[in-house]
Order: structure tokens, then C-alpha cells, then sequence
């Protein structure tokens, strides 16, 4: 009798818990077959806006400021830069480092961020990557072509803060008048670069002398200097760097200037 009572407790039990484990299998598959409406799309939206740049300034010493607003080049330059590893400290960029690319990085919440680059890139005293890490490199390669272009550096034709002094090989002068400024700006912006090493190394070997020498000053600092060689070929050298080899004619605006 005993015993038959034992086995109905059993067989009650394992129905209870057969019946129990149907229902939370029932209730579980019900929750995911519902669809789930979070409330969090306001917050989403400010991350999403906060993390977006639209804008971001480029500087170098004594030249003109560049400005890129390309959508494209700057979302593919900050997913490089936020994908490195992060820093808080490596190495210091010189403060007078002539070659120190710095400015802001503007957000579409209205948020600005200063950045610099010279070996390390640091933006709000975190330090991104290492100085040979390839997107870090792609970056800085970016930021340089935009900054040291001829379209920007023919701006600094026209900037008044700064003197444009004209030489010849017996004197110098003051080039003043904006019409001639212009002129000279129009000159530098339609000139086409010689990409070939081979004959960049023949000209700037045959030509040691040039005819004519345009110097930029600010503050009295000799930052551009141009070499005329010849009706056809002049340099380009910032902070006595080489920048380009140029082709364009000169030589009717400069004689005329003197």
C-alpha cells in the first residue's frame, strides 16, 4: 500500500515537472517572438552626431590655413584614426616644430577637438598609434598633400600679413600692388608639377642659378622661396625644403616688374 502511494507521488512529481518545463519552454519562445521597441533612440542619435566630424583644419607655420569639408576623405581618415590604439603619453611634438601639422576637428554636434602632428598624432592629450603604423601614416600623408599643395601655397600670394620681396642679380623690390599679386597668384596656380625624379634631379643640377628669386616673409621669416630658372622651369621651398619643380612662365611678369 506504501508503496503504491510512493509511486503515484513519483509519477504526480514528474508530471508536475514535465508540466512546468512545457510552460517556460511556451513563455520563453513567446518573448522572442515579440518585437521589442527600445526607447533609446534619442540617446543613439546624440552618440552617432557626437562621433561624426564634418570639418577639420589643417595649419603648418606662416602658411595659409586648409580647410577640408569633404564628407568622404574625412570619414575615411577618422575611422583610421579612431581604429588605432590610444596612448596617454609617448613622446612630446615640439611646440616650434616647423613641421608640426596641427588645427580642429569640428563635429556635427558642434564640438571641436584640437589635434597636432608632427612624429605623433595627439588628439586631446591621447597619443594615437606609433610613428609607423601604416594608417597613421596614411593620415599624415593626407593632411601633408593638403596642407603643402599649390593651391594652398598660392594663397599666400594674397595674404596681407605677409611680404613678397622680388630679386633679381642686382636688386630687389616689394612687390605691393594687389592687381600684381593676383597676377602672380594666377601664375603659381596654373603651373603643372614634374613628378619625374630623373629630370627634377637634371633641372635643379643644370640650373644652380636662377634668374629670378620670389621671397615670402611674415614677420620678417623668409618661409617660400621660388627660384626662376628660365622661361619654362621654377622651384618651390618652404622653410628651405624642396617642395616641387614646377613648369610655368614667369618671365614676362617678372621683367615687367623691374
Amino acid at each position: 500500500m506504501i508503496n503504491n502511494k510512493i509511486k503515484i507521488y513519483i509519477i504526480f512529481f514528474i508530471l508536475l515537472a514535465s508540466i512546468s518545463v512545457i510552460i517556460g519552454i511556451y513563455l520563453n519562445n513567446k518573448d522572442y517572438n515579440k518585437v521589442f521597441f527600445i526607447n533609446d533612440n534619442e540617446e543613439l542619435m546624440e552618440k552617432y552626431i557626437s562621433s561624426t566630424p564634418i570639418k577639420i583644419e589643417v595649419k603648418v607655420k606662416y602658411l595659409p590655413t586648409y580647410i577640408l569639408n569633404d564628407p568622404t576623405e574625412i570619414i575615411e581618415l577618422w575611422r583610421k584614426i579612431i581604429d588605432l590604439p590610444t596612448y596617454n603619453y609617448i613622446s612630446p611634438n615640439l611646440d616650434n616644430s616647423e613641421n608640426k601639422i596641427y588645427g580642429y576637428i569640428y563635429f556635427l554636434d558642434g564640438r571641436k577637438v584640437y589635434y597636432e602632428f608632427s612624429n605623433n598624432l595627439i588628439i586631446n592629450n591621447l597619443t594615437y598609434g606609433s610613428e609607423n603604423d601604416e594608417d597613421l601614416l596614411f593620415v599624415k600623408e593626407k593632411l601633408i598633400n593638403k596642407i603643402y599643395s599649390l593651391e594652398n601655397i598660392s594663397r599666400a600670394f594674397l595674404d596681407k600679413d605677409n611680404k613678397i620681396i622680388i630679386f633679381n642679380h642686382e636688386k630687389g623690390i616689394y612687390l605691393k600692388d594687389p592687381n600684381k599679386l593676383i597676377e602672380l597668384y594666377q601664375i603659381i596656380e596654373k603651373s603643372s608639377k614634374i613628378d619625374s625624379t630623373k629630370k627634377i634631379g637634371e633641372i635643379l643640377q643644370s640650373e644652380s642659378n636662377p634668374i629670378y628669386v620670389i621671397k615670402i616673409l611674415r614677420n620678417n621669416k623668409e618661409f617660400l622661396v621660388l627660384n626662376i630658372y628660365d622661361e619654362k622651369y621654377f622651384s618651390i621651398y618652404y622653410m628651405n625644403n624642396f617642395l616641387y619643380l614646377l613648369e610655368g612662365n614667369f618671365l614676362p611678369f617678372l621683367n615687367s616688374a623691374f
